[in-house]
């Protein structure tokens, strides 16, 4: 028997009430090279209501890279065409938990993708609201809560960037058009929005606290793509300045892809006790997602009141206080500008961080920055496992 039997056999005997197709989804999605987390009890439990028996047995033969058609998959899986295509429609249309592209040159093809980011977000992001998707939403809190984040960071990868509160930085001559959310804006027409899907899987958790939900922002050609597939709805410039706006005022800390501001983009607002990028350093201490801040607060000590307001502000809890002393903790912001925009008496200022690295300039130097971080873990894991999974 070879390893992969060996290894399939392994998992069938642990997990008796999975069929193949579940089996075969299952290590796709631990696949440490798509940031995927251990094979758990709570992963495959994901999985297993993610596809039923039947889609399991069509979609465990799908790529995450290259797509494949209604009837290419037709002949794979011996099943009549009308029948694969119901299917693929449906993980594709209905659940999102299939990426489906098409042209009027080519068919309709359609592929996987990683847990998060990537299926968590699509999912989820039309906001709705029926039992499938809140029993979605609390199966991948689960599935974040064994913590597998600490080892897909164990190496930095600084996929996301917070945007500094624009207020805050307007007198600074240091500040680049990408730390300003009104540039990344004002550079494209083409903007949609979307529902937080951090805050509504945890709000099916009992984590809601109120705040805005409506917050997740689409720019660009991402902005067309989510909208021709009825995943975000069309907004104008007006509107997504307002909404960033109140996210703002309600104490939501934003974040971008690290990219420059001209590039096709997503910004989401967020707090953090639902952000999966902010949970990963106030729940695990792990903030290798998150690249490091442009600016970092700076206190005034002879006007501060001390009135905590930085304080009960700030998402991170890097503004403490301890025996009637303020201490900020460096390690821990994120240079949301949060805690300087609502200082009553001004005494907090963004300042600049000395060599601060801009971000790539575009998805091709973003892509081999990342790639650069993770590769070293993929090869401890191919070494490991002794089997290339990555299909």
């Amino acid at each position: 028997m070879s390893k992969t039997e060996n290894s399939l056999a392994r998992l069938k005997a642990e997990y008796p009430e999975l069929k193949a197709g579940h089996i075969r989804l299952l290590q796709f999605y631990s696949n440490p090279a798509l940031a995927g987390p251990r094979i758990t009890p709570e992963l495959a439990a994901l999985v297993r209501h993610l596809f039923t028996d039947e889609e399991a047995e069509v979609a465990q033969h799908l790529q995450i890279g290259r797509g494949r058609d209604a009837s290419y998959m037709s002949q794979h899986v011996h099943r009549p065409l009308d029948e694969v295509e119901k299917i693929l429609d449906r993980l594709a249309d209905e659940k999102r938990a299939l990426l489906a592209l098409e042209s009027a040159q080519k068919p309709r093809t359609y592929r996987l993708l990683p847990l998060m980011p990537g299926t968590f977000e699509l999912v989820l992001m039309e906001g709705k609201e029926d039992e499938w998707h809140k029993e979605f939403g609390r199966l991948y809190d689960a599935v974040y809560n064994t913590g597998y984040i600490k080892e897909v960071l164990a190496v930095p990868v600084p996929f996301a960037r917070f945007i500094p509160v624009e207020e805050t930085i307007n007198a600074t001559p240091m500040a680049i058009p990408s730390d300003r959310l009104t540039e990344m804006i004002m550079s494209t027409k083409s903007l949609a929005l979307g529902t937080c899907v951090c805050r509504q899987a945890r709000n099916w958790g009992g984590h809601d606290k109120d705040l805005p939900r409506e917050t997740c922002l689409a720019l660009g050609s991402l902005a067309e793509f989510m909208i021709t597939r009825g995943i975000m709805r069309r907004t104008d410039q007006s509107e997504a300045m307002e909404i960033k706006r109140r996210a703002n005022e309600a104490g939501l800390a934003t974040l971008s892809i690290n990219v420059n501001f001209d590039n096709p983009n997503f910004s989401c607002s967020c707090c953090g006790d639902c952000c999966v990028a902010l949970r990963s350093i106030t729940q695990f201490n792990t903030p290798g997602i998150v690249a490091p801040p442009h600016f970092l607060p700076s206190r005034e000590e002879k006007t501060c009141t001390q009135c905590q307001k930085c304080i009960r502000r700030c998402p991170l809890k890097a503004h403490v206080l301890s025996d009637k002393k303020w201490i900020f903790k460096k390690e821990r912001c994120i240079g949301c500008g949060l805690c300087a925009s609502t200082c009553p008496t001004k005494s907090m200022t963004m300042q600049p961080v000395k060599n601060y690295r801009r971000p790539p300039a575009d998805y091709l130097r973003f892509g081999l920055n990342l790639g650069r971080n993770i590769f070293p873990g993929y090869l401890k894991y191919v070494l490991r496992e002794k089997k290339l999974t990555f299909r």
